[in-house]
């Protein structure tokens, strides 16, 4: 591909040149060409269009492989999950609503409200998060939030 852009460069930089020797005889101030010399410049040009357009064809290819498969909007699946989390969290009533006083936890709630903590660390920050719409972080002193409850699950 370097050496047609090279070659189609050279040649039509040779054809631009006041004092080019390709020139032949002058007609009514007209410089002709040879012929043959200007369909090799034409048929470069057809084919660095048509490279170009191959090129383009193929990110446009590319670009909407990606979009289907990987994607950049978020996939509808999470909702669906979060909804199978909550029907199901509705069922047993999972939760406890308690007010926050100083110094305490998400993780210290849990263990208050179901005696030890039975679940990973990540599933009580997800199902927090669920309930109550907000980073266990961020939550104030003063205000009631729900925590999870986990019945009949065994410590992991």
């Amino acid at each position: 591909m370097l050496r047609l852009l090279i070659s189609l460069y050279s040649t039509r930089h040779l054809l631009e040149r006041k004092d080019n020797s390709l020139r032949n005889l002058s007609y009514h101030g007209r410089t002709s060409i040879p012929l043959y010399k200007r369909n090799e410049v034409e048929g470069k040009v057809r084919a660095m269009k048509k490279l170009l357009m191959g090129i383009l064809l193929l990110l446009i290819l590319h670009t909407t492989y990606y979009d289907l498969t990987t994607g950049t909007l978020p996939s509808p699946r999470v909702e669906s999950e979060a909804a199978e989390v909550l029907a199901s969290q509705k069922d047993s009533a999972p939760y406890v609503v308690y007010k926050i006083n100083a110094g305490d936890t998400v993780l210290s709630l849990v263990e208050k409200a179901n005696g030890s903590v039975p679940v990973s660390i990540e599933t009580i920050v997800h199902d927090f998060e669920t309930l109550n719409k907000i980073n266990p972080t961020r939550i104030q002193i003063g205000k009631e939030y729900k925590i999870p409850t986990y019945p009949n699950t065994s410590a992991q």
